[in-house]
């Protein structure tokens, strides 16, 4: 009898979740962080832990970046990006933010696993992570993990995917990263 494993089948699920996402969009995210003045980093609950995680890394590669909601963010402009992540993508609060970005003209990039929220019609650039929404009823089960777990994992891992193309693309290694890291601590 074969044991169950279950560290090794979520790793499986972000593998194949991951190979779903677009290349060619990521190659335009890419594009759209390094000709912004400013990146504001917007999301709530546990997708908001991994978008915090990512604007933690964006500072670490010395670009200019806000989480939305903290105190200290300033005003966002059409020079400006927003990246939007909700899994579902029909967090409200998200889709105000979404929608002052829009009217700021500033550039929004949206990540969800939702093939066509309403929300997302006026990114930019439209990222989807191809994983099941287990909160909706008569969905099918495709993962082991509950609720949203298989997407807020295959966010992480994605948009650390994302820095390692900045890192290339700026030339800077983790050595240089490490250098801007909180003292703070």
């Amino acid at each position: 009898m074969r044991r169950f494993d279950p560290a090794t089948r979520i790793l499986d699920e972000v593998s194949r979740v991951l190979g779903g996402v677009s290349r060619p969009a990521t190659e335009r995210f890419v594009d759209r962080l390094l000709a912004a003045d400013q990146i504001f980093v917007a999301a709530r609950g546990r997708t908001g832990l991994v978008a915090g995680a990512f604007a933690m890394r964006l500072m670490h590669l010395g670009l200019r970046v806000w989480i939305v909601g903290e105190i200290t963010t300033p005003k966002i402009g059409p020079r400006d990006l927003l990246i939007a992540c909700s899994g579902s993508g029909a967090a409200h609060t998200v889709s105000q933010m979404v929608s002052i970005a829009r009217r700021e003209r500033a550039a929004i990039v949206f990540i969800t696993y939702n093939p066509a929220p309403a929300t997302a019609r006026p990114a930019t650039i439209f990222i989807r992570i191809p994983t099941t929404n287990l909160r909706a009823r008569g969905t099918a089960r495709r993962t082991i993990q509950p609720l949203g777990s298989l997407f807020e994992q295959a966010l992480f891992v994605y948009l650390d995917s994302v820095v390692l193309r900045l890192m290339e693309r700026l030339r800077i290694s983790a050595d240089d990263m490490a250098a801007r890291h909180t003292n703070l601590e």
